[in-house]
């Protein structure tokens, strides 16, 4: 069996994709979500079991189990193979990507790096000033080993020795960002000295990257981060979920923090669904792999000016992508961060997460710091940070309750305040979200009355090729109109004509897909699928007597518009003719033209 086929034996697509989105039962073997790939409220990706496929009808985006891995991760199909390989239990032997033998070497690099700080800060004599300062953070060697911290010497060149006794290309090494070039002389010197190193992983656990802290005020910047590389992007990974996914769904929520240290911190107080932008800006596309989790967001940024400015940017960015926002907010006595409140009781942190306040409770809260309500220049301050925040509100019951709170506290009328406030569209902090891909389904299926007929035609035969069989048989090949509906028709019939089809249910989805990439047709593959999924959610609905009228009743439509067809066609034959002077065919063709009329009046009665 090729290695692609035993993945597919040994993994379940639902369990597979419920790793990365909540996926709800929709019927007896079909599940639904919001979709990854584009942004939508009501959920219409949808994924069944019983066929291994996944479709989305918001955005036409489908396939297998490799599709959906690659596309939500961004990789190559040998490195889905890879990765599915992995996780099924099932050896890959080679890769067939060069770019995809480049990740892994880079992935096998930061490894070895990170093994390699981990047995210096543990064993290293050099490793003194380390040990003490994590001992001084309250972290445990259980706690360090759980998240594989570890310790770059103070010297030059250890890890550049390292990877020479290990022979490994220093240019790779280079490009994994490990060490840099010599500026004076040729060869190499570590990037990270005196540093303590905390490894940052991808979702599946892999060490990509690392943030250095510096043990020296003298060298350098406090914090170092790796540079960018074929496998590490700052603005794509969140520090910690690797390790909180599992947490954040058993939650239904993620708490996000600035610092590494916060995590480490909050995992030591036994609070695990907690992630960190580790840093950096904090980016739309680190909330939508968030949002594959949950859409409930808590928020919990240092208590400074410029933790302010990082919540409200975020949650101005989480608000737009639907997802739902509060805060956790630090009082000034418990510290400035999870890290200070765990240091000092451990208890005060988990108690403190109990209790978000909504965000415009947050932003009165932050307003009102070191602002004295009766100076009018005070007051045109918090009016012009809290104005902008009512105008995002678009629920008119919660924009009221907090106009009326707003209201109050800067002392003017309610009416002059909502008079102020622009609509959400006119607000300058209001970023484009991609366009998403037009909807193939909806172009394809549902113009037309005969298109909609051709759709539940072939959505239920899709599911039930064994009992609608005769049924289908039945239909003329011509009552199908466009070039889809006739290729999949003709695919249908040649799959009754050369194949065992008592086994139909089980194949007849891929078998179809097939033979459209082998007609050259590979664009209709996600509409077939699309045709599966919603003809067993039709079925999941009914029983099967109701979805055989409901077949039936599609093909009475064809055939009323075959009918209507020839009875134009037999128009103007009939004035041709006319026109010809021949009466002896007027005559032929007026009598097919009267048969035709009182079937068709019979069909309506």
């Amino acid at each position: 069996m090729e290695p692609k086929d035993e993945i597919k034996a040994k993994l379940d697509i639902v369990d597979v994709i419920s790793e990365y989105l909540p996926l709800k039962q929709a019927g007896s073997a079909s599940f639904k979500a919001p979709c990854p790939f584009h942004q939508e409220k009501t959920p219409s990706f949808q994924v069944s079991r019983e066929k291994q496929i996944w479709h989305c009808f918001g955005c036409g985006e489908g396939g297998d189990i490799f599709s959906f891995v690659m596309k939500i991760e961004g990789i190559d199909f040998s490195e889905s193979l890879r990765l599915l390989g992995k996780k099924a239990g099932v050896e890959i032997n080679r890769f067939t990507s060069a770019k995809t033998n480049e990740r892994q070497q880079l992935l096998i690099i930061n490894r070895l790096a990170c093994d390699f700080f981990q047995i210096v800060l543990t064993k290293s004599h050099q490793a003194l000033v380390a040990r003490e300062y994590v001992e001084r953070r309250g972290i445990t060697e259980e706690l360090s080993s759980f998240f594989k911290l570890g310790y770059a010497p103070k010297t030059w060149d250890t890890l550049v020795q390292f990877f020479e006794k290990k022979k490994i290309p220093l240019k790779s090494v280079e490009q994994a960002g490990l060490i840099v070039p010599r500026k004076e002389k040729s060869g190499f010197i570590d990037r990270f000295r005196n540093r303590l190193m905390i490894p940052l992983f991808d979702i599946h656990g892999n060490t990509i990257g690392f943030t250095g802290r510096s043990l020296d005020n003298d060298q350098g910047p406090k914090y170092m981060n790796s540079p960018e590389s074929l496998i590490y992007h700052k603005g794509e990974i969140l520090f910690g979920l690797n390790l909180a996914k599992y947490a954040i769904r058993e939650k239904g929520c993620v708490i996000l923090v600035e610092g590494n240290m916060d995590v480490i911190a909050s995992h030591k107080a036994g609070v695990m669904h907690v992630v960190a932008s580790s840093g950096t800006a904090l980016t739309q596309t680190q909330l939508i792999l968030l949002k594959r989790f949950t859409k409930r967001l808590l928020f919990c940024f240092d208590q400074d000016a410029a933790g302010f400015i990082a919540a409200k940017r975020g949650i101005h960015l989480a608000k737009q992508l639907d997802m739902d926002v509060e805060v956790i907010s630090i009082p000034s006595y418990l510290g400035k961060d999870p890290d200070d409140i765990v240091q000092k009781d451990p208890s005060k942190w988990i108690e403190l997460i109990k209790h978000p306040i909504p965000v415009m409770e947050y932003m009165i809260e932050q307003s009102l710091q070191n602002r004295d309500q009766q100076k009018i220049d005070d007051k045109l301050a918090i009016s012009r940070l809290l104005i902008p925040e009512l105008c995002l509100l678009t629920n008119v019951v919660e924009r009221e309750h907090w106009l009326l709170r707003v209201a109050n506290l800067l002392e003017v009328p309610v009416d002059e305040l909502r008079a102020s406030c622009k609509t959400k569209a006119d607000s300058p902090l209001s970023f484009p979200i991609p366009q998403t891909l037009k909807n193939n389904f909806d172009v394809k299926f549902k113009k037309t009355k005969i298109d909609r007929a051709s759709e539940i035609i072939f959505s239920l035969l899709l599911n039930s090729p064994i009992f609608l069989k005769d049924d289908f048989l039945r239909i003329p090949s011509q009552w199908f109109v466009g070039e889809f509906w006739q290729e999949i028709g003709k695919f249908s019939r040649l799959w009754y004509d050369s194949f065992d089809w008592s086994s139909a249910q089980v194949t007849f989805v891929n078998w179809m897909c097939e033979q459209a990439r082998q007609s050259s047709l590979a664009d209709f593959e996600s509409s077939i699928r699309a045709l599966a999924l919603f003809g067993e959610t039709l079925i999941s609905s009914s029983q099967q007597s109701q979805a055989r009228e409901s077949f039936i009743q599609a093909v009475s439509i064809l055939e009323d518009a075959a009918l209507q067809r020839e009875q134009q066609s037999l128009t103007k034959s009939i004035r041709a003719a006319e026109q010809e002077g021949n009466q002896e065919k007027v005559k032929a063709l007026l009598q097919q033209y009267q048969n035709l009329v009182q079937k068709l009046s019979s069909q309506k009665k």
